[in-house]
């Protein structure tokens, strides 16, 4: 008997179409965002769209439908969306029934064993955005004065109890860790820790990275994902990190981005300057990092997310204490002692 659910627990990029196809026999296939966004035009040779073919007939022959790509948090955004269209047209074009739901992920936490907002088969999907509440979840983005916002960048919030919500903290009798977890911010509302923006419009929701992950130059507050989802469009760059570094005065603070060179591309002055043009065209001069680095690797936790508040401690040289929940701690040493940031 098949059973409704196989976890596959390790690196999804070592995954490939021939291991997919030996065991794909479900309904769902649930994958983070990034193994997506990896996938370009241009490396799907006809081996590959072959095997994609059977792997549909195989899902065909077990009486499914359609499939649903389902993505934990991480989201799918422009042109990687256009794509993923693209070559379900063609898989379409070669007689195979076959669908991918590219809803644009999902949001919540393993504290409270679910998601705030996720996949509505009711209503459309819009680019870069999750589409809406789940059930039960009276989600809100707020500002710092605790007041409604759309629009705009905001602390997400969830104005009532929900169903899966965690009533205390083990070896906390009198609640102090459990209220300054989640109610410190703002008395009786949860707040979760996020930054994002709800679009009045679409009712969708675009995240935008922790809130300690909030970059805040000259006043500018704003999400390291929106840098991302620029820099990560260049062919050359495998990944990046975008951190906040504060002056040693406490002043004032400075964007800094690391970048991770694609195989067989090289860093050099004129990517840096591309790379800031890009992100001073699509979004603002204000959000254009004053220093871009190259770094050989980016810490992740062991469940793929990028962990930028140990890069930030790693490079003003204070301890990070959890290392423990990391998949590569090894790589904080890379941020140590950075010639570049020094003297700030």
């Amino acid at each position: 008997m098949t059973k409704p659910w196989d976890f596959y627990h390790g690196n999804n990029m070592n995954r490939t179409a021939q291991n997919l196809e030996e065991d794909v026999v479900r309904n769902h296939y649930g994958v983070r965002a990034q193994p997506l966004i990896m996938i370009e035009p241009e490396h799907i040779i006809i081996d590959e769209l072959h095997l994609l073919l059977r792997i549909c007939d195989k899902l065909l022959s077990n009486l499914i439908k359609d499939t649903k790509t389902l993505d934990d948090k991480n989201v799918i955004h422009g042109e990687k969306t256009d794509f993923l269209h693209q070559l379900v047209v063609k898989i379409r074009e070669c007689g195979v029934s076959f669908s991918v739901w590219t809803k644009k992920g999902t949001q919540g936490g393993t504290d409270i064993i679910a998601c705030f907002m996720g996949q509505n088969w009711t209503v459309p999907v819009y680019k870069g955005e999750i589409q809406g509440p789940n059930l039960g979840c009276a989600i809100e983005t707020r500002d710092e004065e605790g007041k409604q916002v759309f629009d705009e960048a905001g602390e997400l919030v969830c104005t009532k109890p929900f169903p899966s919500m965690p009533v205390f903290f083990w070896n906390d009798p009198d609640g102090k860790k459990y209220k300054k977890a989640y109610f410190e911010m703002f008395p009786g509302v949860w707040a979760h820790g996020d930054h994002c923006c709800i679009n009045s419009q679409t009712g969708g929701i675009v995240m935008l990275g922790r809130s300690d992950g909030v970059l805040n130059p000259n006043g500018v507050r704003f999400g390291s994902a929106e840098i991302y989802n620029v820099v990560e469009s260049f062919k050359e760059i495998q990944d990046s990190v975008c951190v906040a570094q504060r002056k040693k005065d406490n002043s004032e603070e400075r964007v800094v981005l690391f970048v991770k060179m694609a195989t067989g591309s090289n860093f050099s002055g004129e990517l840096v300057t591309r790379i800031k043009t890009c992100i001073r065209n699509e979004l603002s001069v204000r959000y254009v990092p004053t220093v871009v680095l190259p770094i050989d690797d980016i810490p992740y936790t062991i469940n793929s997310k990028k962990v930028e508040a140990a890069v930030r401690k790693a490079m003003m040289g204070e301890e990070v204490v959890q290392k423990g929940a990391l998949a590569n701690p090894q790589c904080l040493e890379l941020y140590h002692n950075i010639k570049e940031l020094q003297n700030y």
